[in-house]
């Protein structure tokens, strides 16, 4: 998705109002709140993997999250 070119290149909720105003701190927010979100979305798929046998026990789940995340904050930048 992140290059198709029916959607803008890269990703808004990663780069977008990283950095902000006082007077635009609700879109920081809102963003954060987002951002949040995948979070969560990684963090429960990683751990229903591990629930349904597809990923070992001793799965460092966190580490798992934090490398996607970096992932796709990197590649949404150079895209």
């Amino acid at each position: 998705m992140q290059t198709e070119r029916s959607h803008p290149l890269g990703c808004l909720l990663v780069l977008s109002a990283v950095n902000c105003s006082p007077e635009q701190q609700h879109i920081r927010d809102m963003l954060a709140k987002e951002r949040e979100k995948v979070h969560d979305w990684i963090n429960n798929c990683i751990e229903r993997a591990v629930a349904n046998g597809e990923l070992p026990d001793s799965t460092d789940i966190h580490m798992l999250v934090t490398l996607f995340e970096t992932f796709l904050r990197g590649i949404s930048t150079q895209a």
